[in-house]
C-alpha cells in the first residue's frame, strides 16, 4: 500500500487466507471434507513456509472426520486472524458467542440498532427494527464486491 497526497485509500478489506479458510469451511459444513483439506492446507503451508523450522511446525491436518475438521478450521480462523476483528463475528455466525464470551445474550448482543438518522429519514423503519450481526461480515463483502 503506497501512500498518496490524500493518504493511503488503499486497505485490504478481505484477506486471502480469509477466502480460503470460508472455503475450507463451507466444504466441511457440507460433509467434503477432503476437498475442505486443500484450502486449509493452502493456509497452513504459507505460514509453515515463514516458520523457522518449517520441517516441524504446522504438522499437515489429515482428519476427514466432519465434527473434528470444522473444530481445527475455527482454531485456524482464530490463530491466522488473530486481531483483524473477525472473531466476534465468526462466533455470532457459529451461534456459539454466548458460550464463549462471558456476558454475551442471545438475541441482543448480535444486533445492532438502527441508527436514529434513518429512523428520521425513512418512515417505513421501526425501532425494533435492527441489523443482524452475523450479516454483516457478508454485507461488506458484497459492497466490496461491488464497488470493485
Amino acid at each position: 500500500m503506497l501512500p498518496t497526497k490524500d493518504g493511503s485509500i488503499n486497505y485490504t478489506a478481505i484477506r486471502y487466507a480469509d477466502v480460503l479458510l470460508w472455503e475450507a469451511e463451507s466444504l466441511a459444513e457440507l460433509g467434503r471434507t477432503s476437498e475442505a483439506l486443500v484450502p486449509l492446507e493452502t493456509v497452513r503451508a504459507r505460514a509453515r513456509a515463514q516458520a523457522t523450522d518449517p520441517a516441524n511446525t504446522l504438522p499437515a491436518i489429515t482428519t476427514t472426520d466432519k465434527t473434528e475438521l470444522i473444530n481445527l478450521i475455527r482454531h485456524e480462523r482464530l490463530v491466522e486472524l488473530g486481531f483483524e476483528m473477525h472473531r466476534f463475528f465468526d462466533l455470532v455466525r457459529w451461534g456459539i458467542a454466548a458460550d464463549v464470551i462471558p456476558g454475551f445474550v442471545a438475541n441482543k448482543n448480535e444486533v445492532y440498532p438502527i441508527p436514529q438518522t434513518e429512523l428520521d429519514l425513512n418512515p417505513n423503519l421501526h425501532k425494533t427494527q435492527v441489523i443482524n450481526l452475523s450479516l454483516m461480515k457478508y454485507m461488506r463483502f458484497t459492497i466490496f464486491t461491488y464497488v470493485c
